[in-house]
């Protein structure tokens, strides 16, 4: 019999799941219910999901890999065949290791936990003790003298005879400017509760220094103009392509701007302020320190450190002079023009004169 074609012949039970040739051909047929899809569709889903998975996965470890490498420590050399490393900062260019033993042009150099050359000393000021926060570069930190014989150590051993007890932490590193020493008070030094600061500053080569972004072949920050507005940070590795940026302001200027900055600081925290400045004993057998711009800029300096009353500041040139200390007795067998064991003996000696009669160690 010839089976009926008509609308009669469409109707009964629906039956789920039934798919029509083109549906089974394209992989597209529809599920019956509780079915989880055809081999081809399921194999489809499997790729998406693997896909996204590594996907996910390689940013996860993209940023762990980024992280690590930046918490690694980078670690740069010092002055040349001095044995001095240093450790690189985003914030201040580079700063002593903390924690290091090491030898540097033959003299044993010691940093504590926080990198400060001198023994171990808590963040906390202890009950009943006063503190000397010293700042500066190369001469302050000791280049080429051991541990005992830098000043900041003399000194201690001084302040040791007194009732009150005093610390001296010796936070200078070897090539920082006077525009790292102001970021380091203000991001760090003020949390060690010093009563005093003292300033160390070389106008010898200073000001050069603060006018660029790039010193010792070491990147750092800069300060762009009188306002000290800061450039530079975070500080670009050593590997990272950076143009060196120059200050627009005049570098002289510009030093005595961050000084100023820093004396308002230590004003704020109620910390006695003491800028000791020199260069003027090394002429005129060092070029830098016998020129006219030198010693324009330390007239400049001097007029300015003495017009404000709430600092106390020090010649340590005249302090030098007032000794009758030459240049030779002050650097004879030290480290590339610094000061050797008698030099730092000296300047403790100027300093220790200067608080005592300023009425500071009272």
């Amino acid at each position: 019999m010839r089976a009926e074609t008509g609308p009669a012949a469409s109707q009964g039970p629906e039956v789920q799941g039934r798919n029509t040739p083109e549906e089974l051909a394209e992989g597209s047929a529809r599920l019956p219910n509780g079915a989880s899809g055809t081999p081809a569709r399921r194999r489809t889903l499997f790729r998406v999901l693997a896909v996204g998975t590594s996907a996910v996965l390689a940013v996860i470890l993209l940023f762990a890999y980024r992280q690590f490498a930046e918490s690694r420590p980078v670690y740069l050399v010092g002055e040349p065949d001095s044995g001095l490393k240093l450790l690189f900062d985003r914030q201040l260019g580079w700063r002593n290791i903390p924690s290091d033993s090491s030898v540097t042009f033959g003299a044993t150099l010691t940093t504590n936990a926080h990198g400060f050359r001198g023994p171990e000393t808590a963040r906390k000021k202890p009950l009943g003790t006063r503190r000397i926060l010293v700042l500066g570069d190369s001469f302050a930190w000791g280049l080429g003298v051991p541990d005992h014989e830098v000043f900041t150590r003399v000194l201690q051993e001084r302040l040791d005879s007194l009732p009150t007890r005093w610390e001296v932490i010796n936070a200078a590193v070897s090539g920082w400017g006077t525009d790292q020493e102001f970021l380091h008070l203000v991001q760090e030094g003020f949390d060690f509760e010093p009563d005093i600061v003292v300033l160390a500053l070389f106008l010898a080569n200073d000001h050069q220094g603060n006018a660029t972004s790039r010193m010792y072949q070491r990147n750092k920050p800069v300060f762009l103009d009188l306002d000290l507005t800061l450039a530079n940070v975070p500080v670009p590795k050593p590997h990272e392509d950076a143009p060196e940026i120059l200050t627009r302001a005049d570098p002289v200027r510009l030093t005595a701007a961050i000084v100023n900055r820093i004396a308002d600081a230590c004003a704020a925290h109620e910390t006695v302020f003491v800028p000791m400045w020199f260069g003027n004993f090394m002429a005129p057998k060092y070029a830098a320190a016998d020129n006219e711009v030198f010693r324009e800029s330390t007239r400049f300096f001097v007029s300015l450190l003495t017009t404000r009353a709430d600092i106390h500041p020090l010649d340590l040139d005249a302090g030098f002079a007032a000794a009758g200390a030459t240049y030779d007795d002050l650097t004879l067998g030290g480290a590339d023009r610094h000061w050797n064991a008698t030099g730092h003996k000296i300047t403790a000696n100027i300093v220790w004169q200067h608080l005592s009669e300023s009425g500071l160690l009272e």
